[in-house]
């Protein structure tokens, strides 16, 4: 059985699963997403990033039309430099959750149509040798988050960084008994974040949107990812690749755990499926 008769559409998490966060060499994965398109495969990339911070050699994907961003808050036809569907943080409540991560010392960072920005009132945590958070911190925007919503409006998403995962989970304990915050998205990411987006952005419900716009059904479907925040689009596709280092949540979601990322466990399984190697998509 060809691809074509199996997979109509790939949506793949950036970070911790194309991407290790020690940073490698895109070349090759670049080309295998082309190679896919060219097979009439809509490669999606599905990511908690913005356009403004996808690193630059995917940008470089022949054929490359639909992307994901903020977790789900946005899908975008990148040809068409048009939002197909939006999901933002209301000014009123962004503005409650950047308060609330002040008054716990915890450091704020957030998405704002694509673009990356730091709150300035908290500094963020050191990364060491993380090469993807580090060169997205070097092009992060430092800003007053609260003068930038009164500004410009609602947020794509919010995250709060600190290495004490008891206090982020405070922090959101918290944050769900106030108002206008209790039916947000919350997620941990692999950097020490919790991530938070609007209801109805997760990237499984953007995913399956696009899919359905697109006229494709869940059973179309491959979904690649390594975190929690990836865990919805996970569940919602036909098939599921997950890293062998990735989340717990998310190995238990995959139909099929492939070497971590720094080994390019993903781009082998996908140009193995590419050329009819793969058996068995289905859990």
């Amino acid at each position: 059985m060809e691809i074509t008769d199996t997979i109509r559409i790939i949506l793949s998490d950036i970070d911790g699963t194309l991407l290790p966060f020690q940073g490698k060499d895109l070349t090759r994965t670049v080309d295998l997403a082309g190679e896919l398109i060219a097979a009439g495969i809509d490669f999606v990339l599905c990511t908690g990033r913005g356009t403004g911070t996808i690193p630059k050699p995917f940008w470089k994907i022949r054929g490359l039309r639909y992307a994901v961003t903020g977790n789900g808050a946005m899908v975008w036809d990148l040809q068409k430099n048009v939002v197909l569907r939006e999901r933002r943080i209301a000014p009123k409540t962004a503005k409650t959750i950047i308060r609330a991560g002040r008054a716990f010392g915890i450091a704020c960072s957030g998405y704002q149509h694509g673009h990356s920005y730091v709150d300035t009132a908290c500094p963020m945590p050191p990364y060491g040798d993380n090469v993807a958070m580090n060169n997205w911190l070097r092009n992060a925007r430092s800003h007053d988050l609260i003068s930038l919503i009164n500004r410009h409006g609602p947020m794509d998403k919010l995250l709060l960084f600190d290495p004490d995962a008891g206090r982020r989970n405070e922090c959101r304990k918290m944050l769900q008994t106030l108002p206008g915050c209790a039916d947000l998205n919350y997620a941990e990411s692999g950097v020490n974040a919790l991530e938070i987006s609007a209801g109805g952005a997760t990237k499984g419900e953007a995913a399956e949107w696009l899919a359905g716009h697109l006229g494709f059904s869940r059973a179309d479907i491959l979904a690649c990812g390594d975190n929690d925040n990836d865990v919805s689009m996970l569940k919602i596709a036909g098939a599921a690749v997950v890293p062998s280092d990735g989340h717990p949540a998310a190995r238990a979601a995959a139909s099929v755990i492939v070497p971590p990322p720094s080994e390019d466990g993903v781009e082998n399984w996908l140009e193995q499926l590419l050329h009819g190697q793969q058996s068995a998509l289905c859990r």
